[in-house]
């Protein structure tokens, strides 16, 4: 059974730059989690935040999100948050959420 994944962020979060991204991924992996690659990118990738994490075999956890958005993005760029996640199983599972700058 692949992975279950949750975004959690506030329904009041604005995204400024500079500013930050806070929330959090929770997890759920029956077969043992692997690995999580979370990125954070505009539509040209010229503004990229990537991490890839290894984990010894969780089955559940809750990772926070504390990301900094660094300044001179303009109003209303959209910035794309993704999150892969694979268990030891083999099964993958991603889910995207796009959010907006604001001034």
């Amino acid at each position: 059974m692949p992975p279950r994944i949750s975004l959690v962020f506030d329904t009041a979060q604005v995204i400024r730059s500079p500013g930050l991204l806070v929330g959090s991924v929770n997890i759920t992996a029956s077969g043992g989690l692997d690995f999580i690659h979370m990125t954070l990118a505009t539509g040209d990738s010229l503004f990229l935040l990537d991490t890839l994490e290894g984990y010894a075999g969780e089955e559940e956890l809750v990772r926070p999100i504390q990301w900094a958005i660094t300044p001179g993005l303009a109003v209303g760029t959209t910035l794309h948050f993704r999150v892969l996640v694979r268990d030891f199983v083999g099964f993958e599972k991603a889910d995207t959420v796009d959010f907006q700058t604001v001034p």
